[in-house]
């Protein structure tokens, strides 16, 4: 199974996938943004795209290694804003097609919350802050359904309603206190770019 953790950058995609892979048995993280770095770095004139998912290289990198990791029977969790259709149904339609058990996932929040948590990390003037009113015009909508609101619920919750959407046990309880404040932070730094 592979669960696609959609929505506007700053929403909570990459905190809440970190936390269901590690409440989940058998759960890897695979992060299509890695792949964009990698081929920004290591191909001809691919630093000239703004966005890398315009790099047709990139989709097809993505696509391959999802059918790979759901050959391998893993559940693979991807957090990865995509709002673009024809991407979004090059990859998740890819995978489909080729019989892959995709469950998708919108998280949603105000423009305001977006923005707050946007800024809190330091993004304030950088291009995933610019992005926040495209991104959130797309997932609205159907084809990007099933919306989470993470306005209304904590990443436990976000993790527990998806977990339940999918029927997966979760075998690992949530953290508390200090716990809970240290992985935040190890899961913050594994991620800054």
């Amino acid at each position: 199974m592979i669960i696609w953790i959609n929505g506007a950058f700053g929403v909570g995609k990459t905190h809440t996938s970190y936390e269901l892979c590690r409440r989940i048995d058998n759960g890897f993280l695979f992060d299509p943004e890695k792949v964009g770095y990698f081929l920004r770095e290591n191909l001809p004139r691919a630093k000239e795209y703004d966005d890398f998912q315009y790099l047709p290289l990139w989709r097809r990198q993505v696509l391959e290694n999802l059918i790979y990791c759901e050959e391998k029977q893993v559940i693979t969790i991807v957090p990865m804003t995509i709002v673009n259709d024809e991407i979004f149904d090059f990859i998740i339609g890819g995978l489909r097609r080729q019989g892959a058990d995709v469950r998708h996932f919108s998280l949603m929040a105000g423009k305001e919350t977006i923005e707050k948590r946007l800024t809190r990390r330091g993004d304030k003037n950088a291009w995933n802050f610019k992005q926040v009113d495209r991104c959130l015009s797309a997932l609205i909508k159907p084809k990007y359904n099933m919306h989470i609101d993470t306005d209304k619920h904590s990443i436990d919750e976000v993790v527990e309603l998806i977990a339940d959407n999918v029927q997966l046990t979760l075998s690992t309880g949530r953290l508390k206190g200090v716990l809970k404040g240290i992985n935040r932070i190890r899961t913050t730094l594994k991620n800054i770019r």
